[in-house]
Order: C-alpha cells, then structure tokens, then sequence
C-alpha cells in the first residue's frame, strides 16, 4: 500500500461498526475513508468493530482510495 504524495479532495469518515456503510463508502467517490474507532463506538461495541476493519482492509482492493482509521489513545483500555 505505497502511495506517492497525493492530494485527497474528500474524506469520507465512518463509524467502525457500520458494516453496510464501510462497504457503500468504498463504492463512493471519495478520495480517503476513514473508519472510526474511537468517539463514534460505545465501548460495547469497539472490539466488533476492529474485528470489522480487519475484514475490510483484507478483503478490498484500496489502490484508488486511501484507508486511515482512528484508534483510541494508548491511555485507554482499548488501544
């Protein structure tokens, strides 16, 4: 996944635990999705969700978008 410097004219963020919204930002014009982890998850939910992202990065093909995420700071119980 080497990328050379690119300007991204969008960002297209989601909540990690939105399966169906991950696979229809894929299909979008953005530039770069961002999946969250963080903030948009109660922490009932954040263990599916990174179980999810993994599945995601796997099993699509990200050379015409780029992939980031957001974890949560190394100070917390689920970094």
């Amino acid at each position: 996944m080497s990328q050379k410097n690119v300007l991204h004219r969008s960002q297209l963020g989601i909540p990690g635990n939105e399966s169906q919204l991950i696979e229809e930002a894929i299909e979008s014009a953005a530039d770069e999705i961002f999946i969250d982890l963080e903030d948009s998850l109660a922490p009932s939910e954040k263990n599916a969700a990174r179980k999810e992202l993994i599945r995601t990065v796997k099993e699509h093909d990200w050379t015409e978008k780029t992939l980031t995420y957001r974890i949560n700071g190394p100070n917390t119980r689920w970094w």
